[in-house]
Formats: structure tokens, sequence, C-alpha cells
């Protein structure tokens, strides 16, 4: 039925629904005035009234006139209520078919103050309805068209609607489900128990919550779910049902889950990295602390060192000291008039203090190179010169032994080369030494030739021998630190181990090496290849090997007499020297330290100073400088230094300070009278103005027991007090 029909028939309705009632009244009104009257006529019981028969006349008319007293009232009563009642409804059922509202009439229009009123209240049930309507419709289409879960339940928690999504989200039907419990279908059975016990609770009290479950569809599949509840109040404020909002959020929890397990994972982590913090800082401790340790260790290492080199330096100079004498007289010995046996017994000596002379070269080698202070000069050098030096010095103990001495030099080989001559010399005599030492028959040769296998500048040179040989097993340690192919070597040929150890460090030294080709029973091959480079044209002459040309320079082959000034505080030395000196036909004079020595030069004319350099009062460096620093014609005198110190660098250091030569104790004869002739040619050649180096070096450390230090570099001004002091010290002794 249509809304405009519907609105036409209410008031029909209500139409007869009065005609009924007014009709009712007035047969009620008719009858109860004929009864009354009947009853009062007769004064009747009421047994009696029901025995009656027959209705009088009377009765008759009083019932027809109230009867038409009845259908007047119901007549007025007709009319008032259709002006009253139906007029107002027919007006207000006509706007209701013209606007079909009435929220939107206005409604103070109406003819009638009643109609008005009931207008106004008609209005309002038509608004509030409407609005009813179009709320649940707007929910009902936004309950359809969300994608999450939405579910109606009675106030008992039993399911009454669910939209779309929650038959998607679950798998079930709404017809299935209608009238059930929610929880009883969908909670897994894993579910926390505390969660499903509050979600009961809270139905139970007729409140809303928010809380997290794990569902299960009705295929098994897990889910979990956010569910927001709310109760919904009807008018009275009374809840009336329940609304659920579930969203699917198993992603978030997997999610959460991954991120909870990277919280943790870096977590640990942290634990880790601060335990390995801690660690790091416990091992940094340690670190410095082994730092610390590194440090004290390497000072006391660098002290020790220190210590060892000054032991050394010591033991060299007071071993050197006397071996000086001992050499030195034994080699004058064997120059004078003595029979045979008594010049072998002074042969003997002189070889027993040589033997004990190349094992104390040994060991300062030895300490040079484990200080790294060993250096190498680079010069123009012959190696032909080289090799008969050393041939020169061994072919008289070959011969002893009944050895042929061969050398060869191949013609590709460069005849001048830039080299160290001591180092190689001294790598070559120990190679020849143990040749001949270890060879009983046959021969030893020395052979030098370009190296073909390494090619450049490499010089290869072999010392052959027909020897006892090597063993491969020897082999393997023979450059070892004294060691030796056999422990019975050392008793039968003697001998500390340290030679070619020695040899194959200086070799590498000069970026080359030393390799052993070896049979035993038929001999052994050392070879020695070394990068030695050609000299430039404008490079100086080679220099002239010191061994070789003191071979020619004898003590008879001195002519010339000069007056000579030795600095000597030991009586033996003092003594050799003197004998030395005399046999030279030189004029000398001792001087026990470096005072004497400027007081002898102010008192005599010299022509040279053969100074040693440890001295009481005043040593030799000391004394250098004082006179090089003087104005006196002695200032350019010629200074050879003779000291037992043969550490590394000495030669340098003895000429930065003003000598002009150097002559290492043991003293040669001939290396003496070598140095003396190079010395003083010199000198010769220049006249008065003898070359000499100015005193801006700086000076060596100190040597044991020398009082006085040297001054700085720039201290001439202290040089010229101590002499003009030794002047007056002088002087006044003198008056």
């Amino acid at each position: 039925m249509s809304e405009t029909r519907k609105a036409q028939f209410a008031p029909r309705t209500l139409l007869l629904a009065f005609a009924g009632i007014a009709f009712s009244a007035v047969l009620l009104l008719t009858l109860t005035p004929l009864a009354v009257v009947h009853m009062l006529e007769h004064h009747l019981t009421s047994s009696e009234i029901d025995s009656i028969p027959v209705i009088s006349d009377s009765t008759i008319l009083v019932a027809a006139a109230s009867f038409v007293l009845a259908l007047a009232f119901a007549s007025c009563l007709i009319h008032f209520w259709k002006k009253s009642l139906l007029a107002p409804i027919r007006e207000i059922n006509q706007l209701l078919v013209k606007n079909g509202d009435l929220s939107d009439i206005e409604i103070t229009s109406l003819s009638n103050g009643n109609l008005t009123t009931t207008a106004r209240t008609l209005a309002d049930a038509f608004a509030q309805s409407k609005c009813a309507r179009n709320e649940a419709e707007r929910f009902r289409l936004v309950a359809e068209a969300i994608d999450h879960s939405v579910l109606m339940t009675d106030t008992d928690g039993y399911l009454v609607w669910a939209n779309p999504s929650f038959s998607e989200m679950t798998g079930y039907s709404l017809e299935e489900v209608i009238g059930r419990k929610p929880g009883h279908f969908l909670r897994a059975p894993e579910s926390e128990p505390s969660t499903t016990a509050a979600i009961d609770r809270h139905i139970r009290d007729h409140k809303g919550f928010d809380t997290e479950v794990l569902n299960m569809t009705k295929d098994g599949r897990r889910f979990w779910a956010q569910l927001e509840v709310r109760p919904v109040f009807g008018a009275d404020g009374q809840v009336i049902n329940f609304i659920g909002i579930e969203r699917d959020i198993t992603e978030d929890k997997r999610t959460e889950a991954a991120l909870e397990a990277n919280r943790v994972e870096l977590q640990q982590r942290i634990i880790d990295l601060q335990s390995a913090k801690s660690e790091l800082e416990a091992e940094r401790a340690k670190l410095a602390s082994s730092a610390n340790e590194l440090s004290s260790a390497k000072d006391a290492a660098e002290q020790a060192n220190r210590a060892k080199s000054e032991f050394l330096a010591t033991v060299s100079h007071e071993l050197r000291t006397p071996m000086n004498g001992v050499l030195g007289m034994a080699e004058l010995l064997i120059d004078s008039d003595l029979n045979q046996e008594q010049r072998d017994h002074a042969s003997a000596i002189k070889d027993s203090g040589e033997s004990l002379l190349v094992l104390l070269n040994d060991i300062l080698d030895l300490s040079r190179l484990e200080a790294q202070g060993l250096e190498l000069e680079t010069v123009p050098i012959r190696l032909a010169d080289i090799i008969a030096a050393v041939t020169d010095v061994m072919r008289a103990n070959a011969n002893d032994r009944g050895l042929e001495l061969k050398t060869d030099i191949s013609p590709n080989a460069p005849e001048v080369v830039m080299g160290d001559p001591t180092r190689l010399r001294q790598i070559l005599f120990n190679l020849t030494s143990n040749a001949i030492k270890f060879t009983d028959q046959g021969s030893v040769g020395v052979f030098a030739s370009l190296d073909a296998d390494k090619g450049g500048n490499f010089i290869r040179i072999d010392v052959t021998d027909t020897g006892i040989g090597i063993s491969q097993e020897a082999q393997a340690r023979l450059f070892e630190r004294f060691s030796q192919a056999d422990s019975s070597i050392s008793r039968t040929h003697g001998g500390t181990g340290l030679g070619l150890a020695i040899c194959r460090e200086l070799a590498r030294l000069m970026d080359g090496d030393i390799s052993v080709e070896s049979t035993p029973g038929e001999g052994s091959k050392f070879s020695v290849s070394v990068p030695l480079a050609r000299p430039n044209e404008d490079t100086v002459s080679p220099a002239t090997d010191d061994v070789s040309t003191t071979q020619s320079s004898s003590a008879g082959e001195v002519t010339d007499s000069w007056r000579i000034l030795v600095a000597e505080d030991q009586p033996i030395n003092a003594k050799l020297m003197t004998a030395i000196m005399g046999r030279l036909n030189h004029t000398l004079t001792i001087a026990p330290n470096g005072v004497e020595v400027i007081k002898e030069l102010r008192k005599d004319d010299f022509d040279l100073i053969l100074m040693d350099i440890q001295m009481p009062e005043m040593d030799g460096i000391l004394a250098t400088k004082v006179i090089r620093s003087s104005d006196e014609p002695w200032h350019d005198i010629p200074i050879i230094a003779l000291t037992a110190h043969a550490m590394a660098g000495t030669r340098d250091t003895y000429l930065q300070a003003g000598m002009n030569g150097f002559v290492s104790k043991p003293i040669s004869i001939d290396a003496l009278v070598h140095e003396i002739s190079t010395v003083m040619s010199g000198a010769a050649t220049n006249g008065e103005d003898i070359q000499v180096r100015e005193c801006h070096e700086q000076a060596p450390v100190q040597e044991k027991d020398t009082p006085h230090a040297p001054p700085s570099d720039d201290d001439e001004a202290f040089l010229a007090d101590m002499l003009n002091d030794l002047v007056e010290e002088d002087d006044q002794t003198a008056a």
C-alpha cells in the first residue's frame, strides 16, 4: 500500500470507530432508563425482575423517548467529533498527501490550535522515524562496504547479523552462524584462555572492549584478529545489542614477530658488541700494557745494546792494546838476528796473535751486523788487485801444505768496478783460508767472471778446492752462526764457526749472496755473487789495495827521515813505537797524553804526529781539535790516528776530527809505513799547506776513562782558551 493511500485510509477508519462507539452509547442510554422505570414502578426485586414476562406501555414510551434522546446526543457527539477531531486529521492527511512529510511544513499555518499541537507531535515522530531509518541504512551500507568483519549480537552475545566481509574472512555463511556465539566457532584451540575469559566477562557486564584473538576459519586456517566491541543502547538507556568489528592482523603479527625477532637479535648483537667492546677494551688495556712492556723492553734492549757496544769497544781496546805489543814485538823479533829455532818460536807467537786478532775481528763484525751498524763504502776497485792481495797473502799457507793456488779473471769481467774493497777482500780471505785449511792435497782456485745467471752488474767469484767436501746435511747449516759441518772440524782445524756466517751477511749487505756446491771426498765450490757496478768515466782512479801496496813497502825501502811526535800512554806500545821508528831511521819523541803533545809542539818542531786516541788528561780527539784551532805554525801538522778501537765508523770519525790518516792496533809495521808514506807524500806535494779537515763535524762519543769530554763543534773559543791555559801553564813551569 502506498503512503498516500495509507494517509487516506486512516481518517475513515477513525470515523467508523467513532460511529460504532456512538451507536453503543445510544443503546445503553435507551435501555438503561427503561429498565430503571420498570423496576421503580413495580418495586421489584432482582429475582422478580427476572421473572417479568411482559414490558408495560409506559415502559415502552419511556424507552422510545430515551432512544430519541440518545440519537440526538449521538448526533451531537458525532458532529463534535467530526469537527474537533476528524477535520484536523483530514487536514493533516491532505498535507501528507501533498508533501509526503511533515518535517518541512510550516506548522503554524494550520487553522486549529489543537491541530498545530498534533501536527508538531506527528512531525517529531515522523522525523525520528526517518532519522532512524536513515541511520540504519547508512550503517548497512557502511557495514557491507567495509573490508573488515562487522557483526551484531544480542545482549547475551548471540549473533544476530553480520556483513559479507565476515563470511569472506571466516568462511562461514550467515545462515550457519545466526544464533550462535562467535567465540564458540571462531576461536582457535590454542587461544589464550585469559583472553577468552575476558571477552565473556565484558559481555556479561555489558561493557565494550578491545583485544586481539587468534581465530580459526571454517577450513581450519589460523588468523589473528583485532576485535573492537561496543554496546548499543536503546531509548531507555539500556543495552540492546553489541556491535563488533574484526580486522585481520595476521600480517601485522608476522611483521611484529619479525620485528621482535630482529629486536631480540639486535639486542643480542648489542650485548655481543658490548661484550666484544669489553673484551676489546680489556685487550686494548692488555696491548697497552704489552706496549709499555715492549717499550720498556725496547729501552732495556737498547740500553743493553749500548752496553754491549760499549763493552765490545772496551774489550776491543783492551785486547788490541796488549796484542799490539805482542804482535809488534814478535814482528821485530822475527826481523832481528835469530837462529832458526828462535825465529820459529817468534813466528809461532805472531801466528797465534794473528789468530786471536782474526777471532776478535769476527766478533766485532758480528756485533756490527747485529746492530746494523756496519756501513759499506763504494769506491772504484780493481778485481785483479783484490784477488792478488788475497792470493799473495794466502800463497805461503798453500805452499806449506803442498797445494797449488790458482787464479783467473774472465775477459768478460770488468777491470774496474764500484764496491767496498775491504769487505770484498774479507770475504775472499775467509773463503780462501777455509779452502786451504780443509784441503790436504790438490789445488785451490779463485776465479772471477760476470754472473751469466743473474746478468747485469753481478760479478761472480768462485773459490774451489779439492778437499774433504761437505755433506748435504751439513750444507744446510753451514752458514749458521757458530756452526760447522762437523764438530770434529773445530778440534782438527780450529775455528768458531763465525766466518762463513759473517761472509754471507756481508754479501747480502751488498745485495748479493753466497752459495755452495760440494761432494764429500771430492771438494767444494763456494760462489760469491754481488752487484758491482761499472764506474763512470769521471770517477776517480781505483783505490789502491792496502795489503798489496804494503807488500812493496818495507822498512828498508823508507829513505826519508822524519821528526815524529808519538802520543802514547802505554809503556809497552811506546817502547814498540820507539823500536819501529828507530829501525826506520826516524827521530821519535814520546808524549803520554794530549796535554804533553801541545807542550812538545811548543818546544820543538815536528814533521808528523802519531796520535793515540784513548789517553788520560786529554784524549787524541780533543788534542787534535786544540791543534787545528790554534794560530801556531804547527796547526796544520799531519796527524795519524793510532787506536785500538775498531768499531764501525771510527776511521771516518777521526778523519772528520781533523786527522790525516788512521792505523788500527795491533799495528802492522807495513801498514804503518804505508800510511806514513801516504800522508807525508801528500804533505810533500802540498808543501807547507797540508790540506786538513776542519773541525766542524760532530765529535765521537767520549771514550771510557777519558777525563776531558770534547767540546761542541762550534766551540772554537773553548779550544783557544784551553790552548792559552796550556801555554800559560807551560810558561809558569819553565819560569
